[in-house]
């Protein structure tokens, strides 16, 4: 078993409607008024049906410290509460996370210890026959948060060398401006789009809904190269598979920067 912390995100279509305008002082603005999607309380419940453990009575803590009951926590979701930040529960970190102007529903499981997630496959299997279902995939915490961050305090936190990286400027006007790091090259940027993001792991799936925001088809892009494997695994889903373990740079650079090619460019 690696000793790595993972993570898993799944990304789900949200379909909003902007069809009311709301006055802000003299500004009108476009407020939400429909949204068409699995709902909050329905993808608790499926995130709790997956863990062996964690049954309608399991106590869930929250960032303040507090617990709260799956069941509770879906009464509350189902009458329009929101999330309030990520849980916790049986070595794993829950975050969803509606972002309305993106057209998505974005659910992060993190592992706290190595190991807590068992099987990711079986997070993602309760999502996969769902129409709203995009796409999710695997990643190492650890990677995947250094492959992002552009801020240089990032790195100084923490004693990282940062000199040899690309540098640019972060398009602030002055006295705003200030030197980030260009991360629009590493093979592991994750970059949220109008109902997907563009993010490549190991391990992936990838639903109809994909498709149609990035202007491709399964039939019009080659993914059986190298050590890629391409499975079906539902109606209009696909695996792709192309290592066992994350992504963690070195060897896997290559792979990565294939995967993001054919999916995305």
């Amino acid at each position: 078993m690696s000793s790595r912390l993972e993570k898993m995100t799944i990304v789900l279509f949200l379909d909003v409607s902007f069809d009311e305008k709301v006055m802000v002082g003299r500004q009108k603005f476009e407020h939400p008024t429909r949204q068409r999607g699995i709902s909050n309380d329905v993808i608790l419940q499926k995130i709790a049906d997956t863990w062996p453990g964690l049954e309608i009575d399991s106590r869930l803590k929250k960032t303040d410290g507090s617990n709260v009951s799956v069941s509770e926590l879906c009464k509350r979701l189902k009458s329009g509460a929101k999330w309030g930040g990520p849980l916790q529960f049986g070595g794993l970190k829950l975050h969803v996370a509606e972002l309305p102007a993106m057209m998505q529903t974005v659910i992060t499981i993190e592992e706290v210890k190595p190991g807590s997630a068992g099987l990711w496959d079986e997070w993602v299997r309760p999502f996969l026959n769902e129409d709203s279902f995009v796409q999710a995939w695997i990643a190492d915490i650890d990677y995947d948060y250094w492959q992002n961050a552009s801020d240089p305090l990032e790195y100084e936190a923490v004693g990282k060398d940062f000199a040899n990286l690309p540098m640019k400027s972060n398009g602030l006007p002055f006295p705003l401006e200030a030197e980030v790091i260009d991360t629009s090259r590493n093979p592991a940027r994750v970059e949220i789009k109008q109902g997907y993001i563009e993010a490549i792991g190991s391990k992936m799936w990838i639903g109809h809904q994909f498709w149609s925001h990035v202007g491709k088809t399964p039939n019009s892009i080659d993914l059986t190269t190298g050590k890629i494997t391409v499975r079906p695994i539902a109606p209009n889903v696909i695996e792709i598979h192309s290592d066992e373990e994350c992504f963690n740079g070195g060897e896997t650079s290559q792979v990565q920067q294939k995967l993001r090619e054919i999916l995305y460019e």
